[in-house]
């Protein structure tokens, strides 16, 4: 059924209207995405299910984590440059993982079907981009040319924020891992 203002009514609850649905398909709700992706899984070339998951990986995880990759050896020929210490350039690593990190598990979390919270995942993400931009700045010399790393308290507060991202990462990355490997199929839904 179709209503007046062109969503389907009771069907969709007003999905289409505010763009959670596309607009060709015959059911406002998600059931034609999903039924392409099942489709997927029955096409014959594509192989096994371990083989279709490792190609969704690399193919998931190349760009993010290639560009990461050129961005760490951009930062230590910049490092190298202003003569950086090396807790300063332990920091701009550190930084440049963590952005790593984040990219993998997050990929991991939705190619498992992890069903994570907006909010709590917007937190995640804000709170690690915050770090990371801090942890840059921070790693830079300062004018006697020693990155402020190396003051004890700095270094303390920073251990306990990263350990405050890195702890919801591993969860999140191990729960994604287990349930990427778990399901029968990359293409189908969890069962």
């Amino acid at each position: 059924m179709s209503g007046s203002d062109g969503t389907d009514g009771d069907v969709c609850g007003g999905r289409r209207r505010r763009g959670w649905c596309f607009p060709s398909s015959a059911c406002a709700c998600a059931g034609p995405v999903e039924a392409r992706t099942t489709l997927l899984a029955l096409l014959q070339g594509l192989g096994g299910a371990v083989d279709v998951r490792r190609g969704l990986l690399r193919v998931a995880l190349r760009y993010p984590v290639g560009i990461q990759l050129a961005l760490t050896l951009l930062l230590l020929v910049l490092g190298e440059q202003l003569q950086m210490d090396a807790p300063g350039v332990a920091m701009l690593l550190l930084g440049q993982f963590a952005g790593i990190a984040m990219s993998a598990v997050l990929s991991l979390a939705v190619l498992g079907g992890l069903s994570i919270r907006r909010g709590w995942l917007g937190v995640l993400c804000i709170y690690g981009t915050l770090l990371i931009s801090v942890n840059g700045v921070l790693a830079l010399p300062l004018l006697d040319g020693q990155s402020l790393v190396r003051h004890p308290g700095v270094a303390l507060t920073f251990a306990i924020l990263w350990a405050g991202l890195l702890a919801p990462l591993l969860r999140i990355g191990v729960r994604g891992w287990r349930a990427f490997w778990r399901r029968p199929h990359p293409f189908l839904p969890n069962a």
